[in-house]
């Protein structure tokens, strides 16, 4: 009995020892797969954003993705104090949620750039008119804290796949440049974004046409920025009082004071020089202090 419970602690130790260095060996082995993998996912997909894609059946063999669809560009990012994996989890989380609001008919495609940023493409129906952001914005808050969101506008096979992740891109770097003064939510399609986007490349040329079309009303301070915006309303509204009203949530008669008061303010009337006013609002109200000029301290 003695001779047989040592045979039988000396196997099941020999066993553990030798499935112990079996898993060690299939996990390195599975991270070594895992890492080439993720290598060659990267290649392909940086070669399909640069000037020489690749074929697009070898592409779609690799990343799992079909690339002959529509599809909508994202870009998440967050600055959450997280660990990492938990971060990039989070924002991987948020992108399945958005793809299962928009029925997407297949899963998206995942792109962790860093600790703190995911690029993301979803499958996209044309069906679709108007993106709901009251939902996407719902989506954000619950899932997690402190996170934004910018959207490209919907593309086509090969080149919309490139054409709508670099419009994410770009509202993306409109929204990290007005900082927390932007929405959660920036999409390429919102009005005046692709020109905010424009002036975003030269933030000293934008500043200085600001300065120059508004003058103080392109002061950094709450009253003046509630001018700025009743004028570009206004504006947008093509003059209508009525419909800037509504827009503001303020009586017709709140807008005309307002109004005089902006050009009180500015010293000409918003008429003269109206494209350089209209780009300035614009600039000033999507890409915010970057653009503005210090409010005048009082003595």
């Amino acid at each position: 009995m003695r001779a047989i419970q040592l045979l039988i602690t000396l196997n099941f130790a020999y066993i553990d020892s030798i499935s112990e260095q079996v898993m060690v060996e299939y996990q390195a082995e599975r991270e070594r797969w895992l890492s080439h993998r993720r290598t060659v996912r990267m290649e392909v997909l940086e070669r399909l954003l640069g000037p020489y894609p690749p074929d697009t059946d070898a592409a779609e063999a690799v990343l799992g993705y079909a690339l002959r669809h529509h599809h909508l560009g994202v870009v998440l990012w967050t600055g959450s104090t997280m660990a990492a994996p938990a971060r990039l989890t989070g924002l991987e989380d948020i992108v399945a949620r958005i793809a299962e609001t928009l029925r997407a008919t297949e899963q998206p495609l995942i792109w962790p750039r860093d600790s703190n940023t995911l690029w993301a493409w979803i499958p996209w129906r044309p069906s679709i008119s108007q993106l709901d952001e009251d939902r996407l914005a719902e989506i954000l808050r619950t899932e997690a804290d402190d996170v934004r969101l910018a959207l490209g506008a919907p593309g086509n096979d090969v080149e919309g796949f490139r054409q709508t992740h670099n419009d994410a891109i770009r509202a993306a770097r409109v929204a990290s440049i007005a900082d927390r003064h932007s929405r959660p939510i920036t999409s390429y399609t919102d009005p005046g974004v692709r020109t905010a986007a424009l002036l975003s490349a030269d933030l000293d040329a934008a500043q200085r046409m600001v300065g120059a079309a508004l003058g103080p009303l392109a002061a950094d301070e709450p009253a003046t920025a509630l001018l700025r915006e009743t004028v570009r309303v206004f504006l947008d509204e093509k003059g209508s009082y009525v419909a800037a009203a509504a827009r503001l949530h303020v009586h017709k008669n709140t807008v005309k004071y307002r109004l005089a008061r902006a050009v009180e303010r500015r010293g000409a009337p918003i008429e003269s020089d109206r494209l350089d006013v209209e780009l300035a609002l614009v600039a000033a109200h999507w890409l915010g202090p970057s653009v503005l000029t210090a409010a005048p301290t009082e003595l």
